[in-house]
């Protein structure tokens, strides 16, 4: 008996001294990832598939930082941490922080949303439903189908008295707008020819037109395996989306887009420099969009944005709690011109 509780505690032992290890290395990787971050970008997949789930690998940092309190070597421990866990901090204050009051503006305020409805799996009955429920003046559809679009067409009519639907079998070409504003020229294009169907649209709000995208961008290969992870031809084509269509639009410019691409890819970067997105400016907390099908895990990353020019104004930003039966959830937001072309 005397011998079984020695090599319990000699297990014990030997297995806690694993764990600090552990958490030395765990730092130690993060470190390099920050450098190559840094250094060498994204020309190393791997480092862009780390970037798309570094709020994950901070947060792992945290909890091995409150574990770490439990060991006599805990200055260590903690402080081999604490880069990624300030990277973090640093990179999110903007949505962690208390936001300032809007922009005041005098043109007229709307409300938009953007929504990837995945008719290969979602029920339509439930995807018009939340639709109903965002009660949006615009919204964008990603991955329409026929029998969804047949039905938005039966049940939105009243709401909706302007839509744009251009549904595809198999429905992920398939793409839409729903808009209480006239739709004054509607264009279908493809960035590249491999591209889902992206859509490009002019409202009149009020009196002004305003250039309303549609987009869903490639998918990143092997989206969960490190080592295969390729988003070139997603960076590409969202590349020709932001210089051939949204940079040379005169009009206020609205992109609504499942752009399968995280706040800390340099696609992103690239599109932040010559449009700001609704969400980073005026949301809080991490507004995680996908994937959500289940009732206890949370959405791992936020890959639905929406975009505009600096002729408008984000007053308000968030994601929306349900998914309707979609693996995503809707980005919904109320935006302002800065003035209208009345005044």
């Amino acid at each position: 008996m005397h011998s079984l509780a020695r090599w319990l505690r000699d297990a014990i032992r030997y297995g806690w001294f694993l764990v600090q290890v552990a958490i030395v290395l765990y730092g130690l990787a993060m470190f390099v990832y920050l450098v190559a971050r840094v250094t060498v970008g994204e020309n190393w997949n791997l480092i862009a598939f780390a970037n798309a789930f570094l709020p994950w690998l901070a947060w792992c940092s945290m909890g091995l930082a409150l574990l770490a309190l439990l060991s006599r070597y805990r200055g260590l421990l903690i402080a081999v941490q604490m880069p990624i866990i300030f990277t973090f901090l640093i990179l999110y204050s903007d949505v962690l922080l208390p936001r300032n009051d809007p922009e005041p503006v005098a043109g007229p305020v709307f409300t938009a949303a953007t929504y990837n409805i995945l008719s290969h799996q979602s029920n339509p009955d439930y995807i018009i439903h939340e639709i109903g429920r965002m009660d949006v003046d615009i919204l964008g559809l990603q991955e329409v189908g026929e029998g969804h679009a047949a039905q938005m067409e039966d049940m939105l009519a009243l709401m909706y008295p302007y839509r744009v639907l251009e549904p595809r079998d198999p429905p992920v070409d398939g793409i839409g707008l729903l808009s209480r504003y006239p739709v004054l020229d509607v264009t279908l294009f493809k960035p590249m020819p491999s591209s889902s169907l992206h859509l490009r649209a002019v409202l009149d709000i009020e009196g002004t037109p305003v250039t309303i995208f549609v987009s869903h961008a490639e998918p990143a290969a092997s989206r969960y395996a490190p080592l295969l992870y390729d988003d070139s031809r997603r960076d590409s084509e969202l590349e020709i989306l932001r210089t051939d269509f949204l940079e040379t639009e005169l009009n206020p410019v609205v992109l609504l887009c499942d752009c399968n691409m995280t706040d800390q890819s340099d696609a992103y970067r690239a599109l932040d420099r010559v449009m700001d997105e609704a969400f980073r400016r005026m949301g809080r907390g991490m507004g995680f969009t996908y994937p959500d099908h289940t009732d206890w895990a949370p959405p791992l990353m936020r890959l639905d944005h929406i975009w505009y020019s600096d002729q408008l104004v984000a007053r308000d930003a968030t994601t929306w709690q349900r998914t309707g039966t979609s693996l995503h959830r809707p980005v919904w937001a109320t935006l302002a011109l800065r003035q209208s072309l009345n005044q």
